[in-house]
């Protein structure tokens, strides 16, 4: 599959992370917040005239690395000219980058041994924008740069920073951006990206000498590497590859496939690691092994998910290592603290918690400086993450790899019921039901996982009953799977069990859709892909800057909904109990979307908006209407995933790009 495909992410990353981006910070600030030694050593004299010496005309990156190289200002970094070589896995080059001198390794890029990422840009294709000299604060201003072209490189500079976070494991980076006789710098984490103010480095290359020194001397941790990671024992490196083949042949049987060509779940030796994990709990700690991620996310920013299929030293069996970025919030727990409630409660159908642990010392700084005058305010403020770790002792494998439709809504039914027991039993709402939530277990029963977002609600006297709404302060969940009322109105904190239960839909819709619609003509294919795009995808923004979308979920919802997700329209790739579950549970909320005069356009539609609202107060009827089809004759067999059958014709937007080159990174290092 072709992922190099660079223009449409770099649109998209600008797009989703333009409320991310921090500044013009002044730059003696800046290095005073971020680029502290511990020493005053100052940097050899002869660089200042060097630097104002590099030709203009030539290739430039060759003469700037040659300029450090004589200047001395880094001795233990090695810079290569990389405008002419992608990375292997990843297909991306920046102009230059810098590697530790002490490295192996030719003038290549290369995304998990990179140190400094430099890109070059024209003063007038700068990504972003000084404040005015008349401006007095940042409220009322912007730091981006909004023309098409400043527009892309910002999105290119973040995907080159969001690359580097994943593949190396790192808590932050810097970055530099060269625009002509100008340079700025940037500091990224998870909570957003600090942009200095812009300064000419050709008239007084004083800063752009004293970043290289400074960063030169840093050690590992100075440069956000996370040096609890260790490199494992060989013996240890063996025993886990084999425990990796072992389960590779086994899910080949389970899904049918030849075990002589199942997918290798590890890399190299040399992408190995081990992770050391203190329980919060117990305090105990637990040793892991595993090669590259099976999921990451694309962004720099958020909450950076690398899930990992990793070997447990002490237990000798494969257990699931997830990476996550927690909001330090009031009314959002530590996932791992959640899992111990649920499990208290005598909640099932959830994985079995074996180890979590906070990182401390690491979190997020981007929001400490949110009060300075020289920040340009943006709608969604940065907010404080903390590195958390967990290991589950159940992996299983993504709700679109269903053996059958008929296995597809069991394993949403198992999930939709863990999502019940855990409301009635723990009075935990899961916060955010999506298609990557719900996995389906060796043994064919739906898990329900990721539990960060999981609001504790108080209790009242009947468990079984929604009363109590959103008790954060921001909206959660994952776009495509949010309800069409929140959507609607992103400046409403509500969230309730309704929403829950209809993003429930969402889900099972999506993925039916998704993985089932291949045989299809390419006519009723390109018809349904827009109705898809419409339901999932569609946003705008509002006057204030805040995006809302909906409309696509608000037309399904209508009393006829759109004619390519009717029942009827459904049928034509799917069973008639499975198109016929999709049509009953959208008539559970049609009644919200439609006003009285409209129902009563349709006999058969007899409930009132407040009846519809009383019936989705409990989970009840939307898990017996899955049960009541799930008992139905006419269910076909053995009509598998698209996915599995390598041809699915949905996995070609460009939110699902950035995915596509992390996992298809995996699959070329094994070759």
């Amino acid at each position: 599959m072709e992922i190099s495909k660079a223009p449409a992410e770099y649109a998209l990353l600008a797009e989703e992370t333009e409320n991310d981006f921090h500044g013009p910070m002044p730059i003696t600030e800046f290095f005073d917040a971020f680029m502290k030694t511990k020493d005053d050593k100052k940097p050899p004299k002869r660089a200042t005239q060097i630097f104002k010496n590099i030709p203009r005309v030539g290739k430039f990156e060759d003469h700037f690395k040659d300029a450090v190289e004589a200047s001395g200002i880094c001795q233990k970094l090695r810079f290569v000219n990389t405008t002419d070589d992608l990375d292997a896995d990843f297909k991306r080059k920046p102009d230059m980058v810098a590697y530790k001198r002490s490295m192996q390794g030719g003038d290549v890029t290369d995304f998990e041994l990179m140190e400094l990422c430099i890109e070059r840009k024209p003063e007038t294709k700068d990504p972003f924008q000084d404040l005015a000299p008349s401006a007095t604060s940042g409220d009322t201003n912007t730091v981006l740069h909004r023309s098409q072209e400043a527009t892309m490189n910002r999105g290119q500079i973040c995907s080159y920073a969001g690359l580097q976070l994943s593949a190396q494991n790192r808590f932050f980076l810097f970055t530099m951006v060269l625009l002509g006789d100008y340079v700025r710098f940037i500091r990224w984490d998870r909570a957003g990206a600090i942009v200095t103010e812009r300064v000419n480095w050709r008239r007084d290359p004083t800063h752009l000498i004293m970043f290289l020194w400074k960063f030169n001397r840093f050690n590992d941790v100075q440069r956000g590497r996370d040096t609890s990671l260790t490199k494992p024992m060989a013996r240890d490196i063996k025993r886990a590859k084999k425990a990796f083949d072992e389960r590779a042949r086994f899910l080949a049987r389970l899904l049918g496939e030849d075990e002589e060509t199942a997918q290798c779940l590890y890399s190299s030796d040399a992408t190995f690691h081990q992770f050391c994990i203190t329980d919060d709990d117990t305090h105990r700690k637990h040793y892991f092994i595993a090669s590259k991620p099976h999921w990451q996310s694309g962004s720099p920013f958020g909450r950076a998910t690398d899930g990992y299929i990793a070997y447990d030293i002490t237990r000798q069996k494969l257990v699931y290592l997830k990476n996550s970025w927690r909001y330090l919030e009031d009314g959002i727990e530590k996932e791992g603290a959640t899992y111990r409630l649920l499990e208290r409660s005598g909640v099932t159908g959830i994985p079995t918690l074996i180890c979590s642990q906070d990182i401390l010392g690491q979190d997020t700084r981007t929001h400490e400086y949110s009060s300075k005058e020289w920040f340009c305010k943006t709608t969604n403020p940065p907010r404080r993450h903390r590195l958390h770790r967990l290991v589950l002792g159940d992996i299983g494998r993504p709700l679109s790899q269903f053996r059958s439709s008929k296995d597809l809504v069991s394993a949403m039914h198992d999930g939709m019921k863990a999502h019940d027991l855990a409301f009635r039993l723990a009075r935990v709402r899961h916060g955010d039901l999506s298609a990557g939530n719900i996995l389906i277990s060796d043994s064919g029963k739906g898990i329900l996982i990721d539990w960060d977002l999981a609001m504790i609600l108080p209790d009242v006297d009947d468990q079984g009953v929604d009363t109590q709404g959103s008790t954060t302060k921001w909206q959660t969940g994952t776009w495509q799977f949010i309800s069409a009322a929140r959507l609607m109105d992103p400046d409403s904190m509500r969230h309730e069990l309704r929403d829950e239960l209809e993003s429930g839909l969402h889900v099972l819709l999506y993925t039916s859709v998704r993985y089932r619609a291949s045989h299809l003509t390419v006519a009723q294919c390109k018809l349904l892909k827009k109705a898809f795009i419409e339901h999932f995808d569609s946003r705008s923004d509002t006057v204030q800057g805040r995006t809302s979308g909906g409309h696509g979920k608000y037309e399904f919802f209508q009393v006829t909904g759109p004619s390519a997700f009717s029942q009827d329209g459904l049928e034509k790739f799917l069973s008639e109990p499975h198109a016929s579950l999709v049509e009953t549970l959208r008539r559970l909320f049609v009644p919200l979307y439609s006003t009285e005069r409209q129902l009563k356009l349709i006999p058969s539609m007899e409930q009132s908006r407040d009846a519809a609202l009383e019936v989705l107060k409990t989970s009840d009827r939307f898990i017996e209407i899955i049960e009541e089809h799930l008992e139905m004759d006419g269910w076909t067999e053995n009509d598998v995933s698209d996915e599995l059958r390598g041809c699915d014709q949905f996995f070609t937007e460009a939110r699902g790009l950035i995915f596509a080159a992390r996992r298809n990174s995996l699959l070329r290092a094994n070759v």
